[in-house]
């Protein structure tokens, strides 16, 4: 009984932690990301906690913060870096530092630059949100 309430604490606390991050970001900035969003097609949903590591199969830069992994039939995420990541709209691949077959935003990515040079960059996970398909929005 102490270990589901320790659990449950546990979720509410990262829940907030997530929320309060993606509260940091400057209004201009989730302004201006959110479009870049609405142009792929995605809106922001709701913070997770993880992604399952084995349903990841493909991802796509958005900026030098932020990718778009997608994990399975119609689910995308968008991880938020805690730094700029400059490799990411060049890498060739991506690799997560996940110790366990979930990706959870104490993890990192890990960016494979063009031609294979060492080492790898490593940007650690800010915050996972899940993404929403919408309409693509059509340029003006």
């Amino acid at each position: 009984m102490k270990t589901r309430k320790l659990w449950a604490a546990a979720a509410v606390l990262s829940a907030m932690t997530g929320a309060a991050i993606a509260a940091q970001m400057p209004p201009a900035d989730k302004a201006a990301l959110d479009a870049r969003l609405l142009e792929r097609g995605y809106q922001r949903g709701t913070a997770v906690d993880s992604i399952p590591d084995y349903r990841i199969d493909g991802w796509n830069s958005v900026d030098r913060r932020h990718l778009i992994l997608s994990a399975g039939a119609s689910r995308y995420y968008l991880l938020s870096l805690m730094t700029d990541c400059w490799d990411l709209s060049t890498a060739e691949d991506i690799g997560f530092t996940t110790t366990v077959s979930r990706l959870t935003r104490h993890d990192s990515v890990k960016l494979k630059a063009p031609g294979g040079a060492p080492p790898p960059t490593t940007c650690p996970i800010e915050s996972i949100e899940q993404l929403n398909k919408v309409p693509k929005k059509k340029p003006a």
